[in-house]
């Protein structure tokens, strides 16, 4: 039912002898006309179907939506590194074979790749050192009447005779003189080896192996060395 009267302020009073009266301005009861459906539509339907309400009920509060909480992320915490006791190597450590170029063992393949005397020479004479250190110094003491074979310095070395071509020992701060005879240096190998106190045994190997027409098949190791150390002479560079 659209009936209504107008008042003095431009508003119009719908009524219905069942229902309270409303006061809508002008504007508003337009509207509402415009949005009229179906016929017999009343002002109070197009009110509640445009308000969302339901007869009898009361209007739905939509509450706000949240936001979805993001996935949880699930990070595993870094692995702990394994835990050696003092004093015990892991196994990892345990399990890695040292280099044998920087031990005291002579292996087939150095020996096969050392093609000449003096390369062998010198490579006795490195694993000597690494053998021990401390104790190589000794081989300073291996001099003839008037050489010196073993420095520290290459000026001495070179000064103490004509056309000696020192060279450094690999790995060592020593330098030795390698412009010998094979003779003189298996004499040389031989006080060096005793200077040393390598085993007995040992020796034949060692001073073998200077021969380039030897090989060894098994790798050559140094035992422990002896606590005590010999004092010998100098070498007659007129014997040699």
């Amino acid at each position: 039912m659209w009936t209504g009267k107008r008042l003095h302020n431009e508003s119009a009073i719908w009524y219905r002898s069942d229902v309270p009266l409303v006061e809508l301005d002008q504007d508003i009861l337009d509207h509402l006309k415009s949005e009229v459906r179906d016929f017999g539509e009343t002002p109070s339907s197009v009110l509640r179907r445009l308000l969302g309400l339901n007869r009898g009920t009361a209007p739905e509060i939509a509450e706000p939506r949240q936001p979805p909480d993001p996935p949880a992320i699930h990070v595993d915490p870094p692995p702990c590194p394994p835990t050696t006791a003092p004093g015990h190597q892991s196994s990892t450590t345990r399990n890695q074979a040292p280099n044998a170029d920087q031990t005291a063992i002579i292996s087939p393949h150095e020996v096969d790749a050392a093609r000449h005397a003096i390369d062998r020479f010198m490579l006795i004479l490195k694993k000597l050192y690494l053998w021990s250190p401390e104790r190589f110094v000794a081989v300073e003491r291996v001099k003839g009447r008037r050489r010196i074979y073993f420095s520290r310095s290459v000026a001495e070395v070179a000064a103490a005779g004509n056309a000696v071509n020192p060279q450094r020992i690999q790995g060592t701060p020593y330098f030795v003189a390698t412009n010998l005879s094979n003779d003189r240096k298996v004499a040389i190998m031989n006080e060096v080896l005793t200077l040393l106190q390598v085993p007995f045994p040992k020796r034949p190997e060692l001073i073998r192996i200077l021969n380039t027409q030897n090989m060894i098949h098994q790798p050559i190791e140094l035992p422990p060395l002896p606590e005590t150390m010999e004092e010998k002479g100098a070498i007659d560079d007129d014997q040699i």
